[in-house]
Parts: C-alpha cells; structure tokens; sequence
C-alpha cells in the first residue's frame, strides 16, 4: 500500500523597505522600522491558528533579500492565500506608501513574490533670519512705529 501526500510548495515573499528623503534636516528622523506580514495562508517558521504573521525590523533601506518569509498558499481556495504588510510610524514628518504590499495574492504554483514600502520624509525647518536681517527687520518695525506715532498723537 503506498500513501501518495500532495503538499502545496511555499512561495518566497520578499518585502523591501525604501527612505526618501526631501529638503535638509532629514538626518534627524529616525529610520528605525518595523514590518509586519499578515497572511490567512501559514508563514513557515511561523505559529498560528488560520492566521499568521512574521515581524521584520531594520534601519534605513533594506537590501534584497533582508525580509522574506516563505507562505503556503492554501491548497482549497482557487486563490492560494493572502497577505499584507502594515507598518507603524510615531512621527508626523514620514508618509507611508505600502504600495503594492497592501495586497498580495499568493497562488498555487506562483512564483516569488516582492513588494515594496517607501517612507517619505518631509522636512522643513523653521526659516530664520540671519543677524543682519534680524537688524533690518527691527529697524523697519522701529520706522513705522515712530511714523505711526507721528501720525496719531
């Protein structure tokens, strides 16, 4: 007697991770991330009852290959399983893109996947003035100040 047993093949996700930083100060962000995967399919190396995840962390750009997870499509559903990446950010002055990592559609017999998060940094720092325009400005306030003086008294 011979027991034949088919098992789905997992499918490599790979999550990239991009910064794009615009205008000056943006050094004083922090780039420290963390990625979540959340599938309905298992994640191998991973626990769960129908649902399961698997944390990634860095700094700065990732390089390929730094965040992948291999997911079991589901050998009922005609379309495998399906993921998705959340990220969590405190500061106000980074806009998350996930991009086409809010839905990925891992299928029986498909190829690696790879998604990718870019977080904007939009930073801009208060203008000052330098010295010397800090004199002009003062001297100019004191001119309509005597003007508006003269003219009312």
């Amino acid at each position: 007697m011979c027991i034949v047993t088919n098992s789905p093949v997992p499918v490599e996700i790979e999550i990239n991770k991009v910064w794009v930083i615009e205008g000056s100060g943006g050094d004083d962000v922090n780039q420290n991330y963390e990625l979540t995967l959340h599938c309905d399919g298992e994640i191998l190396g991973q626990e769960g009852k129908g649902y399961w995840n698997k944390d990634f962390s860095g700094t700065g750009d990732s390089e390929p290959g730094d965040h992948t997870a291999a997911v079991i499509p589901d050998w009922d559903s005609e379309d495998g399983a399906h993921c998705y990446v959340t990220e969590d950010i405190d500061d106000d002055a980074v806009e998350t893109d996930l991009g086409d990592c809010n839905s990925l559609d891992v299928e029986l017999g498909s190829e690696g996947l790879s998604c990718t998060v870019t977080n904007t940094v939009f930073f801009e720092g208060i203008p000052t003035l330098s010295q010397y325009g800090m004199a002009i400005l003062a001297l100019l306030m004191l001119s309509v100040g005597f003007v508006g003086f003269r003219r009312f008294v």
